[in-house]
């Protein structure tokens, strides 16, 4: 259900009325500044939704509380995702790493170290 009214191309698009609301909003469709705005509202939603989760369990039940948020904060997070898989490479380039060496291995190593 999710994924039918948010991003599937039969749905009605509600991921692209977010993400055109956020540019009207912000007066440009620059990549970066697009999606700091789309986490910023990512942020604020879960944030807040996490913090009304004491009082708001109390009034709906604990299921029904996991329920909203989630249908609150997956189709953001599926956005902002999405949104950024599709332009990562748009924008200025901040760094350049690539040839430093022994980074890739580093980076991957401590990726393995991570999980346990």
């Amino acid at each position: 259900l999710v994924a039918y009214v948010w991003f599937l191309p039969w749905g009605p698009h509600l991921g692209d009325a977010l993400k055109d609301t956020i540019q009207s909003l912000l007066g440009t469709t620059a990549p970066d500044v697009t999606i700091f705005a789309m986490l910023t509202f990512f942020a604020i939603s879960h944030s807040g939704l996490a913090g009304l989760r004491p009082y708001a369990e109390e009034i709906v039940g604990a299921r029904a509380w996991r329920v909203v948020f989630a249908v609150v904060s997956l189709p953001l997070a599926l956005s902002c995702i999405s949104y950024f898989v599709n332009h990562c490479h748009e924008g200025t380039q901040l760094w350049d790493l690539t040839t430093v060496p022994g980074l890739h291995t580093a980076c991957w190593m401590t990726n393995f170290i991570s999980f346990f």
